[in-house]
């Protein structure tokens, strides 16, 4: 056969098998890692993205002002919990692709344990309940005026987040979807965290 009788802009299937296997592979063990709680995790956006947890209780919290990871101009709240259970975690991002267009992605966890979570706030609802608070300037933060508390529980949470990051994040259950269009997480009493 000669070369201007063979098909054109055609994918070998046995060829893009073989780029894929590595790729799955490697996703997988990432993906297990972070469940399992041996990789910390990051998870930032050039737009705020949706959190939302039925019910965290941590053994402390801090939220003190601060820049955007993003774009250091913007300010935002830093609040870090140092060990916490989260019951019904729901994350929700939505970007406009190329030729794809809005695409939403939702990642679902009905219990999370955590430690040094820290989250970049940008707009927060929810209730909460605490012992020790103080709230004025923190000596280990240079005098920065902010909010700590020893023991914390918080519930019916919905934080607009720019950035979120973890020493570890151990995942029961975990769920990774997207689709098309908007739609992401809004916080429930079942434990979905949907």
């Amino acid at each position: 056969m000669e070369l201007r009788d063979r098909p054109t802009g055609r994918t070998s299937r046995p060829r893009l098998a073989a780029a894929l296997v590595p790729t799955v592979v490697a996703g997988a063990v990432v993906l297990g890692g972070i469940a399992e709680g041996v990789i910390g995790v990051s998870f930032t956006s050039g737009s705020p993205f949706t959190v939302t947890v039925d019910r965290v209780e941590s053994d402390g919290l801090r939220i003190v002002p601060g820049s955007a990871a993003g774009d250091p101009g913007v300010p935002t709240l830093l609040a870090r919990l140092p060990a916490a259970e989260l019951t019904g975690l729901c994350q929700s991002v939505t970007a406009d692709l190329p030729v794809v267009g809005r695409v939403t992605t939702v990642l679902r966890a009905p219990h999370v344990r955590t430690t040094d979570l820290v989250l970049e706030v940008r707009g927060i609802t929810g209730g909460l309940d605490v012992s020790r608070l103080l709230l004025g300037p923190l000596a280990d933060a240079g005098g920065t005026p902010g909010y700590q508390a020893g023991r914390t529980t918080l519930t019916d949470l919905k934080i607009s987040a720019g950035s979120v990051t973890a020493g570890t994040f151990t995942v029961a259950d975990l769920d990774l979807s997207y689709h098309r269009g908007d739609g992401g997480c809004s916080s429930t009493t079942d434990g979905q965290g949907r």
